[in-house]
């Protein structure tokens, strides 16, 4: 089975922004929606983990479910500060997954 970690959790605070920076809009969908509308057509996909913080989390969930994305979706918290996301490669099973920063 093919799954992308799409980190979610990020704050924005780099870009100058208030608000988590997957969040904001970037023409008809939010920067988090643009990634699950190219992910919808990755070949072999089928399951979406999206990394989220704690204060984010129903705001993301609402915006993946407004994509309808037919693939399986699990949420998981992250941690407090960027290296604590995920590392540039995580374990799972026997094999590697690559992650796609969500922004």
């Amino acid at each position: 089975m093919i799954s992308c970690i799409l980190l979610a959790a990020s704050a924005g605070r780099r870009m100058g922004y208030t608000d988590n920076k997957v969040c904001m809009p970037l023409g008809q969908y939010t920067v988090l929606q643009w990634n699950l509308h190219h992910m919808k057509q990755w070949e072999g996909l089928k399951e979406v983990i999206v990394v989220v913080s704690e204060q984010d989390q129903f705001s993301i969930q609402e915006q993946v479910e407004a994509m309808q994305v037919p693939l399986v979706v699990q949420y998981v918290i992250g941690g407090a500060e960027r290296q604590d996301l995920c590392s540039s490669r995580t374990f799972t099973g026997n094999e590697w997954s690559r992650h796609h920063s969500g922004s």
